[in-house]
């Protein structure tokens, strides 16, 4: 089922075009246990899983993160049905901060059109807290890189003196 639903999600094609021979079940399986497995909530728990397994593995650099905004085009008039019963959200926006080696650390999805710099704060709280070596969890990088939207006083005052770089 969870390969079914990675290549549904990837490939792009309708749940229903899923190809049998590929044994993966049929496509409206795999959406329903999408939809199930959204609702209880198993997509953060799976990424947290995956981030101490990373961290364990010294895979995970939280030297420095890099933060950015992006807009998602609305093909055909807006998200696919998938997407938002993933996300919850019918999207327009997303921030995301990834560890110093790229690897996605955490996700923001937000409707309309909003400035990159207001979702700063909520994305470095939505980095869960990432077990996989001894001690305390780690939960927040040593320095956030962003570009110049993210350059504010108020924000670098937020997120800690000295520890959000501007890069042009």
């Amino acid at each position: 089922m969870f390969q079914g639903i990675l290549f549904v999600l990837h490939t792009k094609i309708a749940w229903e075009h899923l190809p049998q021979e590929l044994g993966f079940g049929s496509g409206m399986t795999c959406w329903r246990r999408l939809a199930e497995w959204t609702e209880a909530g198993v997509w953060p728990r799976l990424h947290q899983e995956l981030l101490a397994k990373l961290r364990g593995a010294n895979a995970l650099d939280f030297s420095r993160a890099a933060v950015d905004g992006s807009h998602i085009r609305a093909i055909k008039g807006g998200p696919r049905r998938d997407e938002v019963l993933l996300t919850g959200v019918e999207p327009a926006a997303s921030t995301t901060c990834t560890d110093a080696a790229g690897i996605p650390l955490a996700v923001t999805l937000t409707s309309g059109n909003r400035n990159d710099v207001t979702q700063l704060i909520p994305l470095l709280q939505a980095v869960p807290a990432v077990r996989g070596k001894r001690g305390r969890p780690r939960r927040r990088p040593d320095v956030v890189l962003g570009d110049r939207g993210y350059d504010h006083d108020k924000y670098r005052r937020l997120v800690g003196s000295g520890s959000l770089s501007v890069e042009g």
